[in-house]
């Protein structure tokens, strides 16, 4: 795989997102869910970090690896009970808060402006296997099914809890 990405390129990713999410926001909020009571084993931000960009579509799949990527980047050791215990419902509730947060904030970017048509639009609810088609660019990453011309497209369905490629 050629990575098309200078290393500038990189540190500015990274420091966007160390911007959209900063440690401070990320311990409250952990608090705030009840996802963290008292930081003795777990830090939230290293949690955090572990499971936004520990978790690609070609990485491991599993919570030993998280387990394993959090014991190297906190330089600790866990017990499996430590760890595994925090996928809670708090967990859960956490991680949708960063979402929200992290919509809002590129929502009232200054240069993502939306046509006047789709400004009025706060939410939008999409049905159970809703095929929705993106701009022909994508077709090699997300390639449509039943389509006539190349073109791309993904499937929501809910019991995946995420989008399906090309379905």
């Amino acid at each position: 795989m050629v990575n098309h990405y200078s290393l500038e390129e990189k540190n500015l990713v990274e420091r966007e997102l160390c911007e959209l999410f900063p440690p401070e926001w990320l311990r409250e909020k952990a608090r705030d869910t009840g996802l963290i009571k008292r930081e003795l084993k777990i830090d939230p931000v290293i949690m955090f970090w572990v499971l936004a960009i520990g978790y690609g579509s070609f990485l491991q799949r599993t919570l030993a690896s998280l387990k394993r990527n959090y014991e190297t980047a906190s330089s600790r050791v866990l017990s499996d009970s430590s760890w595994y215990y925090r996928f809670t419902p708090e967990l859960v509730v956490f991680l949708r808060e960063c979402v929200g947060w992290g919509v809002e904030y590129l929502a009232q970017e200054p240069s993502r402006t939306l046509n006047e048509r789709l400004s009025l639009f706060e939410d939008v609810l999409i049905q159970d296997s809703t095929i929705v088609r993106l701009h022909e660019k994508l077709a090699k990453i997300w390639p449509a099914t039943r389509s006539l011309k190349v073109a791309a497209g993904v499937k929501f369905n809910k019991n995946s809890r995420s989008f399906r490629e090309g379905s």
